[in-house]
């Protein structure tokens, strides 16, 4: 399990000081209320770079974020693309809540049957949808809402999904 939650990715520069806007992965989610300290990487990198948040602002669809070490237009264009993590640790959680990226690789089961393992999550919009994979490496999104999820075992790592046999017609 990795120790950083993405956040979001820098798009593009933003007026002439170096900030950049970003396009949020949870825009419910102000990350810069209980953390200053961000990290960003290239997708085809290992490495991160720690930076520190002097601004952050929200704007009608994106966040626009001013860097302390990022004072100009032209160094900011170079993070174009870069993803945007926070430490898991900078992060409050009450007692029995859990991150969503804590749920990748928890078993997906409907009436005691495997239906695959979640890889993922995304939000087209309509609500959260668990992308999970197969026995058979075919892709299944699965929404997460109360009347199509039974419950979460956290000590075994599984979801049991309720409510679903139209979304499984092609595999059971």
């Amino acid at each position: 399990m990795s120790k950083f939650v993405s956040v979001g990715r820098l798009t593009k520069t933003h007026a002439l000081r170096g900030a950049l806007k970003i396009r949020p992965f949870n825009f419910k989610d102000n990350f810069s209320l209980y953390t200053k300290k961000v990290f960003i990487k290239k997708d085809d990198s290992e490495d991160f770079i720690e930076l520190l948040i002097e601004k952050l602002s929200v704007a009608k669809d994106h966040f626009i974020i001013k860097f302390k070490e990022i004072n100009s237009i032209d160094s900011a264009e170079q993070y174009r693309g870069y993803e945007l993590f926070i430490l898991k640790e900078d992060i409050p959680l009450e007692e029995d809540e859990i991150l969503l990226d804590d749920i990748i690789g928890f078993e997906a089961f409907y009436q005691d049957k495997l239906i695959g393992v979640v890889e993922s999550f995304s939000d087209f919009g309509a609500g959260l949808l668990y992308l999970v994979r197969t026995k058979d490496k075919k892709e299944i999104f699965l929404p997460d809402r109360d009347d199509f999820i039974d419950s979460f075992d956290f000590d075994n790592k599984k979801i049991i999904f309720k409510n679903i046999e139209d979304l499984l017609w092609f595999i059971l």
